[in-house]
């Protein structure tokens, strides 16, 4: 796992899925949190690496790929947000 910088306050964690993070300071908002508990650990340590702890943590959508890691980071965070996003879809046929 890597973190990576795209611009700025952006960066992501290449793991299966990868995770957005928008830091600021010496925190930062997490985007999605990988797909196993092993994700969420090494996502810390790429985090406790930088000095950067996370407020919240945005999870784009319902697919385990996308929020088991959030295990981990719990633990370590219990009182931190986590939002899921919300959209309606309407279909014509």
């Amino acid at each position: 796992m890597v973190f990576l910088e795209i611009k700025d306050n952006v960066k992501y964690i290449s793991v299966d899925t990868n995770v957005g993070v928008i830091t600021s300071n010496d925190s930062c908002i997490i985007i999605d949190a990988g797909g196993s508990k092993e994700d969420g650990e090494e996502i810390l340590k790429l985090l406790s690496e930088e000095n950067i702890s996370p407020t919240a943590a945005i999870i784009t959508h319902g697919h385990w790929d996308h929020f088991y890691g959030l295990l981990k980071i719990k633990e370590k965070y219990p009182t931190k947000n986590v939002t899921r996003t919300i959209k309606s879809y309407k279909i014509s046929i």
